[in-house]
């Protein structure tokens, strides 16, 4: 039997036997974990690291009082640790779909309440964890925690309600800003973050509509709540609510994707908050790019070249080059995207761009070549097939900045592991990530037209933690490379979990940080063995 089904075996029997503890009358007072839990105080503290600006969500108190271990039976093997317990709200009541997850070096278990408040995980191993909890209508919070060497333990949880302001986002006028954008394009529309301090700044860039996992609350739009919520926000103008996890002051930004727009501060006892912004003034920040399709060998223009504007939250607007091979998109959103580009008989390409706010990118001459047929295939350390692996590929000789590496297409492989891609003569990278983790890479030179197999060897990874001053490093990539070039991994350190770490195989890197500006801030050569390792950044 395979360890999911173990996992979901184990926790299921966990999730029954504890189900019916409590359906049976069980005293919910008597929990002396629980008890010792609720009537602690909560404190306010930051979580390493947290975001630059962003402040810390509220912190639970220390584990100690919420953890007790069961047996000391031997642990297996398979299963690893379980954990178990209840999340309650801030009168005691049980909390049912909240949401509990472990975080521990590139490791992200989760699992959610049932109706009496009770979950259980299985998968985990004895150590530090960071334990991240939420509940609709309540404040998240994140607690290091320490599992002891014990098959199974139970923690307890306590959440406290948030602290709801509900905003308003209006023109001049005094209209809702929605009614003026409703009938735009828009990929993304402004949203509000808080943070303990006032924002002063413009956030990295981002390929998200939104940046995730900052600050210090939650935006919910309107439109994304539930009845009757969302009727009663609707009727009286509101853009959504900012949920809190501390209580005011803070300070409120308004953003469009990375952009501040405006930041106001949060009195305490306050509810309501007002943005006054016109359709015009977000019209002003949307960006633009031209570029021209060329033959490589005769430098002639190519028409009938069709390139897509891509983001996370989908495909834009399409465009066809001229006669001379020209071709222009404008009202982008400003950040990064990706154009999707393709022509009969020539390389499909995806060129991840950064779109500047209230100007214009010049992608100057872009050369597409002929077609050329890639076949490859997955093989795992003992030199089997491998299937259901996410393929990807990069072209090396298109990066002319440190752009994230491309992840969301992948390419199929049959029962022998072999799969078939079209690329075009330049030189390529490939990786490969199968479900237990494991990860391979492979380099391809189609510069000559011709392109040899592409084996993808996957071996078993390490995890390396990434240790670094968010504040400090607002901004900056991180491109980890091996030593002939290829790059691995790219990663933008903004304090959110998404960057707090990766999993490679063992081996030699070169971990290269850069500045907004793209300036080579160090390069530090570093090892992988078979543990986990952590990486000082830059």
């Amino acid at each position: 039997m395979d360890r999911l089904k173990l996992f979901v075996i184990a926790e299921t029997a966990i999730l029954a036997a504890l189900a019916t503890t409590w359906m049976l009358g069980r005293d919910p007072g008597a929990s002396s974990a629980s008890n010792a839990l609720r009537s602690e105080p909560l404190s306010v503290r930051p979580a390493e690291p947290m975001n630059a600006g962003g402040g810390a969500v509220r912190v639970e108190r220390s584990a100690s009082a919420a953890e007790s271990a069961g047996p000391r039976e031997e642990i297996d093997a398979e299963l690893g640790v379980g954990v178990c317990g209840t999340v309650r709200g801030a009168q005691g009541q049980f909390l049912a779909g909240a949401s509990v997850s472990f975080v521990r070096d590139g490791t992200w278990l989760s699992a959610r309440t049932a109706a009496n408040g009770v979950y259980a995980l299985g998968g985990l191993a004895p150590g530090s964890w960071l334990l991240r909890a939420g509940a609709e209508g309540h404040a998240r919070i994140e607690s290091p925690r320490q599992l002891v060497d014990a098959a199974w333990q139970t923690i307890d949880v306590d959440l406290s309600p948030w602290y709801a302001v509900r905003v308003r986002i209006d023109t001049k006028s005094g209209e809702p800003l929605g009614k003026g954008i409703e009938d735009q394009n828009w990929e993304a529309a402004p949203y509000v973050v808080a943070t303990a301090e006032p924002l002063e700044r413009d956030l990295p860039l981002t390929e998200h509509n939104r940046v995730p996992l900052f600050g210090v609350g939650q935006w919910k739009r309107a439109e994304d709540l539930s009845e009757p919520a969302r009727s009663e926000l609707g009727t009286g103008g509101y853009a959504g609510e900012l949920y809190l996890d501390r209580e005011p002051p803070v300070y409120a930004s308004l953003l469009l994707r990375h952009l501040r727009l405006e930041t106001q501060r949060i009195e305490p006892g306050q509810r309501e908050l007002r943005f006054v912004l016109d359709p015009s003034d977000l019209e002003s920040k949307l960006g633009s790019l031209r570029i021209r399709f060329v033959d490589p060998d005769s430098g002639a223009p190519l028409s009938g070249v069709r390139m897509r504007f891509a983001s996370a939250q989908g495909v834009g607007g399409e465009k066809v080059s001229d006669a001379d091979g020209r071709a222009r998109m404008e009202h982008l959103m400003p950040g990064i995207g990706a154009l999707d580009i393709g022509a009969r008989d020539r390389e499909v390409m995806e060129l991840r761009v950064r779109v500047p706010s209230g100007a214009e990118l010049d992608l100057g001459d872009l050369a597409l070549s002929p077609r050329v047929i890639c076949r490859g295939r997955v093989i795992d350390e003992r030199g089997e097939p491998a299937m259901d692996t996410h393929v990807t590929w990069d072209n090396l000789d298109r990066r002319s900045w440190p752009a994230p590496l491309f992840d969301r297409r992948s390419a199929g492989q049959d029962a022998e592991g072999r799969f078939n891609i079209r690329v075009g003569r330049q030189r390529y990278v490939f990786h490969g990530r199968d479900r237990q983790g494991r990860r391979g890479y492979a380099l391809l030179d189609a510069r000559d037209g011709v392109a040899e197999e592409v084996v993808l060897r996957l071996q078993s990874a390490a995890h390396v933690r990434f240790r670094y001053d968010a504040s400090e490093c607002s901004g900056y990539l991180v491109v980890i490379h091996t030593p002939d070039g290829a790059p691995f991994h790219v990663v933008a350190l903004d304090g959110s979990l998404l960057s707090r770490g990766v999993d490679l195989p063992p081996g030699s890197y070169i971990a290269t940080t850069y500045d907004a500006a793209d300036r080579i801030v160090k390069a530090r050569p570093f090892t992988v063995g078979a543990e986990t390792s952590e990486l000082a950044l830059p």
